[in-house]
């Protein structure tokens, strides 16, 4: 016999159900969900998903195979999703930082995950996909692939700056830490786009392309971050920074040479700005290998 049942979950609370839910998202999960319950051999799938979950709106299907390790399959879309949270579900969890003050990369030890000892086959989409801290993909999809153990981010992808991104990303407990492994690919990406977070006074305009694998592994996010390690390629096209005139450099010179020693400090870096400003740098490509070493990125020589 293989029982269909229509289903509908109208403002309750799914955390009350499923304890893990709730501790993902670190509160209560009202739900508002229509789906199908079928049974085909042993296992449930939830057809036509459709409604909000944590008030995000979803569609999609899933199905549950029960088993020493259940497994978890299906494709579900949403309009936003979160990465670090996605991670804390099904990898590891990162807590408060000790200072009470939130940091770049968190600094508190790492927690078990929500939701554990489940294997995943399970694509996601999203119209935003939030990656890290200021960085979100448009359009962003994800696999995730689990044998209840360790947990792969496979074939993500998304738009960033004009361009494309896409990464893979494998996470391995070891004891009370992670081991990360993972790739980075940034194509035909907008310079601007990617330095703008960082308060640069004038970003350089450029299309970037990088190609970066990278490993490491610790306690904690920051302990992660401080021992990656890996290597990779960089290649900007039509690059441009405004201000910094290859001829400024010479003109200041020849215009210092009129001046009464000691060089007036101030005097000497009002006239070199002047004198860059008067135009941009131009490069039409420039492409270099790059290396990381605890966490630290270094340039060859272009």
């Amino acid at each position: 016999m293989e029982p269909s049942l229509a289903v509908r979950l109208d403002g309750g609370d799914l955390g009350r159900v499923l304890p893990q839910a709730s501790a993902a998202v670190e509160g209560p999960v009202p739900s508002a969900l229509a789906f199908t319950l079928a049974r085909t051999g042993g296992i449930w799938r939830l057809d036509g998903i459709s409604g909000s979950l944590a008030a995000a709106p979803v569609s999609g299907n899933m199905e549950f195979e029960p088993g020493p390790v259940p497994r978890i399959g299906g494709k579900l879309a949403f309009e936003s999703l979160s990465l670090p949270r996605i991670l804390g579900m099904f990898a590891a969890r990162t807590g408060a930082d000790p200072a009470g003050i939130p940091a770049i990369w968190n600094t508190a030890r790492l927690q078990p995950a929500a939701i554990s000892g489940y294997a995943l086959n399970l694509e996601l989409t999203a119209g935003r996909l939030a990656v890290l801290g200021p960085y979100v993909l448009g359009n962003g999809r994800l696999v995730l692939g689990s044998d209840g153990a360790d947990l792969d981010v496979r074939d993500m992808s998304g738009s960033l700056g004009g361009g494309r991104t896409a990464a893979s990303l494998r996470l391995r407990r070891q004891g009370d830490g992670v081991q990360a492994d993972g790739r980075l690919v940034l194509e035909q990406v907008d310079a601007a786009a990617l330095l703008a977070p960082t308060g640069a006074r004038t970003a350089p305009r450029g299309k970037v392309n990088l190609l970066v694998d990278l490993g490491g592994s610790g306690r904690s996010v920051l302990a992660v971050v401080q021992n990656l390690s890996g290597q990779g390629t960089l290649g900007v096209r039509d690059f441009v920074i405004d201000g910094a005139s290859p001829a400024g450099l010479d003109q200041a010179l020849a215009e210092a040479v009129g001046l009464s020693p000691p060089p007036d400090e101030r005097r000497a870096a009002q006239m070199l700005d002047r004198t860059l400003a008067k135009g941009p740098l131009r490069i039409g490509f420039v492409e270099t290998t790059l290396g990381v070493v605890n966490g630290v990125a270094r340039l060859s020589p272009a």
